[in-house]
């Protein structure tokens, strides 16, 4: 029904007219970037990339806010703190989409975290544009493509996610931290097979 470039379109413009209504960033410009990127051809591959997008900014933007005070911004610190961001990824198996948003995501923060609700407006404008690109994908995506019932099942797994990447926010322990994101990978499978 549409072509790629015009979903990225509609929904880059949609993120960005949710976004300025619900945040607090009068230029909620990561919302309309992460609808870009996250939207591809197909909802499994929009709701993957989503995904992967989410859980970087998350973590990239925990491991820079976690020390991006105790650090003058410097190309040793930059290397120290991305160099950790990346760490982590790869002890925790990250796939590597997630783990070059983790360096990205660290690198804004350690620049500019220290602005008023810098870190909790680019999650938030990140998981607004991610989800309005999905969303986008499965209304407009051509029914031939994809059936009601196959639409619905991916639409569950998604609020399966989303329950998900929220206990992954909140999550306390390493444990719990590798539980959620091992729930993660597998609920993105789940879409990806459903999609």
């Amino acid at each position: 029904l549409y072509p790629p470039s015009q979903l990225k379109t509609l929904s880059a413009g949609f993120s960005l007219f949710f976004s300025s209504n619900v945040t607090e960033n009068p230029y909620p410009i990561f919302a309309p970037l992460a609808a870009i990127l996250t939207t591809q051809v197909t909802i499994a591959d929009s709701v993957e990339k989503g995904v992967y997008r989410i859980l970087g900014v998350i973590v990239g933007v925990t491991i820079g806010g976690s020390f991006s005070s105790f650090f003058i911004v410097n190309a040793w610190s930059i290397f120290c703190i991305i160099g950790l961001g990346i760490a982590v990824g790869r002890v925790f198996h990250l796939h590597p989409q997630i783990i070059s948003q983790i360096g990205v995501s660290t690198l804004l923060v350690l620049e500019y975290g220290h602005s008023q609700g810098y870190m909790i407006g680019r999650i938030e404008e990140t998981i607004i544009g991610a989800m309005v690109a999905v969303f986008l994908n499965i209304i407009l995506s051509p029914a031939e493509s994809s059936s009601f019932l196959a639409k619905k099942a991916v639409m569950q797994s998604i609020l399966c996610l989303t329950s998900n990447v929220e206990r992954l926010w909140k999550a306390e322990t390493k444990e719990d931290l590798a539980a959620e994101l091992y729930e993660a990978r597998n609920a993105v499978q789940h879409i990806s097979e459903e999609g």
